[in-house]
């Protein structure tokens, strides 16, 4: 009678671990499921990143082969100057109808 009752216990021993491992097993698969998923979308990331890489390398290329950038800065130089001067200009203007009347006529 006891050997019976030792060889459900040990059934149900077995049912039991075999239950907490292969849930642990499950729980392990889906964690591998989401590291996965992650390298995946990461190598989809690299692509677009080496995408956007080759662009600006080509953008820069573009600027500095064709003297666009060295220009550009050329002419914001020219422009401050321009306003610079006609800043000095309109400083040293004196405009004798806006200057006050003085003398005998006033």
């Amino acid at each position: 009678m006891y050997g019976i009752l030792i060889f459900f216990a040990g059934i149900v021993a077995i049912a039991m671990v075999a239950g907490i491992g292969g849930f642990a097993i499950l729980n392990g698969f889906k964690t591998n499921q989401g590291k996965w998923k992650r390298i995946s979308e990461a190598g989809d990331l690299t692509s677009e990143l080496d995408e956007l890489r080759a662009r600006l390398d080509d953008l820069e290329r573009r600027g500095l082969v064709s003297g666009e950038v060295e220009s550009q800065y050329a002419r914001l130089a020219e422009l401050e100057e321009r306003l610079d001067f006609a800043e000095r200009l309109l400083a040293q203007r004196n405009d004798p109808a806006r200057l006050p009347l003085e003398g005998p006529l006033a």
